[in-house]
């Protein structure tokens, strides 16, 4: 069974709740991409280091590139 997100963040050291985790990727997306589909973000090599980066940034803790990319596609809307 996949775990929430809530328990997945907490995982990882975030302590954020998930709607502000959930604003964060798309206010970060909009800002660096916004011209960019989230999925052709998530698939851009660069563009999702530089993206996944940014937002493990404003989280304040490292968080797994895959995570955050299926976290872009899973709740964008």
């Amino acid at each position: 069974m996949a775990q929430r997100l809530g328990t997945q963040l907490r995982r990882y050291g975030c302590q954020r709740t998930p709607q502000e985790f959930k604003e964060i990727l798309a206010k970060t997306k909009q800002e660096l991409f916004p011209g960019m589909t989230e999925e052709r973000l998530a698939c851009a090599d660069e563009e999702s280091v530089t993206y996944c980066e940014e937002v493990s940034k404003r989280v304040g803790v490292p968080l797994p590139r895959p995570f955050v990319k299926f976290q872009l596609l899973a709740h964008h809307k």
